[in-house]
């Protein structure tokens, strides 16, 4: 028996590298060098580091391609930082922020979204000194930098956790809600 079309076809079923499409061609373009665009850094944990993901699908592609978009003719470059299972505390502390910084002249909006496993090392009072020694650095460091908090994060229950954390991690949401109101 022959099969019409019957030679392989590497287009076909799922794959985890970039496909062509308009969106991804979009999100696939390159950044413009950090000196000459409005930077933003993404910091956070596994929330923000989203490697499960296809790249098209990342934190990163989707901020850019939409700021582009919002903003035609501003140049954006985003990058994201963050670290599976990381705690800003830990960031901080590691040296690691340093050494992420060093490579940065310039940040000029800074998405934080740490929290999850600082809760469960430090405690909510814990997780938001580790918050307020973070944004302070990241003030200190750049001048005029717009630093988000991000609070009342989802989180993607079952990839990340075996049990639906949500509910649990009100009062961390609150907490951190107050700081960064305040």
């Amino acid at each position: 028996m022959t099969f019409p079309n019957h030679r392989p076809d590497p287009l076909q079923g799922h794959t985890r590298e970039w496909p062509s499409t308009p969106y991804s061609d979009e999100a696939r373009a390159e950044a413009p060098p950090v000196e000459q665009s409005c930077c933003v850094v993404l910091f956070g944990d596994c929330t923000v580091y989203c490697r499960y993901y296809p790249p098209a699908n990342r934190p990163e592609h989707h901020l850019a391609v939409r700021l582009r978009r919002a903003f035609p003719g501003q140049p954006f470059g985003v990058r994201n930082v963050a670290v599976d299972g990381e705690t800003a505390g830990n960031f901080v502390a590691s040296g690691r922020m340093d050494r992420v910084l060093a490579d940065l002249p310039g940040i000029d909006v800074a998405f934080v979204r740490y929290g999850v496993n600082d809760r469960k090392r430090d405690g909510i009072s814990g997780c938001v000194e580790n918050l307020r020694a973070l944004c302070g650095t990241l003030r200190d460091r750049y001048a005029g930098v717009m630093v988000v908090v991000e609070t009342g994060l989802w989180v993607d229950y079952p990839n990340h956790y075996l049990w639906d954390r949500n509910s649990r991690l009100a009062p961390l949401y609150d907490a951190m809600k107050a700081f960064a109101e305040a």
